[in-house]
Order: C-alpha cells, then sequence, then structure tokens
C-alpha cells in the first residue's frame, strides 16, 4: 500500500521539496540550497534545516508516517552564531541569500507543501 511503499523515501522526497522551494523562494540570489542526505538541508556551508520523521505502526504493521521539517527562514545570522556548532554551523535562508527584506514564510510554506505532494 501507499504508505509502506513512500516509507523509505519520506525524508528524502521532502527534503528535495524543500531544495526546490528554497531555490524557488531566493531566485536571483547567489544561494545554493543542497541536501546533506539523509535529512539536512545545507548552504554555504551552513545547517539550514533538518527533517525528522517516525514510523506510526498499529497491530505489526506501518500505518502512517509523521514527518516535519524546520527551516530558518528570517533568522539574521548575528543570533545564529550565538548557537555553537562546530560542524554545519546554523544558517537561516535571509542570511545566505543576503535578501534585504524578509523572506515570506507563507509562500514557502505553500510552495513547500504542493511540492511535496506532487514529488510523493
Amino acid at each position: 500500500d501507499f504508505v509502506n511503499r513512500s516509507a523509505p523515501n519520506v525524508t528524502k522526497v521532502l527534503a528535495v521539496a524543500a531544495v526546490d522551494t528554497l531555490q524557488w523562494a531566493t531566485e536571483g540570489s547567489r544561494a545554493a540550497f543542497k541536501i546533506k542526505w539523509p535529512n539536512d538541508i545545507v548552504s554555504s556551508g551552513r545547517k539550514i534545516g533538518g527533517i525528522l520523521a517516525r514510523a506510526v505502526p498499529f497491530n505489526g504493521r506501518l500505518e502512517g508516517i509523521i514527518v516535519g521539517i524546520g527551516i530558518n527562514v528570517n533568522t539574521p545570522q548575528s543570533e545564529l552564531d550565538q548557537i555553537h556548532r562546530p560542524v554545519w554551523p546554523a544558517g537561516s535562508v535571509l542570511s545566505v541569500s543576503a535578501a534585504e527584506e524578509a523572506i515570506d514564510v507563507s509562500s514557502i510554506r505553500t510552495r513547500l507543501s504542493g511540492n511535496f505532494a506532487v514529488e510523493l
């Protein structure tokens, strides 16, 4: 069934959808978003977001998958620099794209949902 067929690829598909969405949101900038398998979104040597998935078993079979994504969108780099991460320091879409205005989170959310649905 759909859940069992999709389970192994959920985080990968969401990561691809996220990268496509962030490239769209920052079109015209020099930002380049990439996937650090299996569940991180990175750009310019910084971790921009992460994905977590959890299987939902019931009566010995897989009934569903809970998947979530967190993306640092408009957090200023000065705030992110206070987070001690020696490997893959934190970044945000705003900081790596050098955008002068806040990024529209609602449009990212809408586009990401659509991209994920199409890819899945």
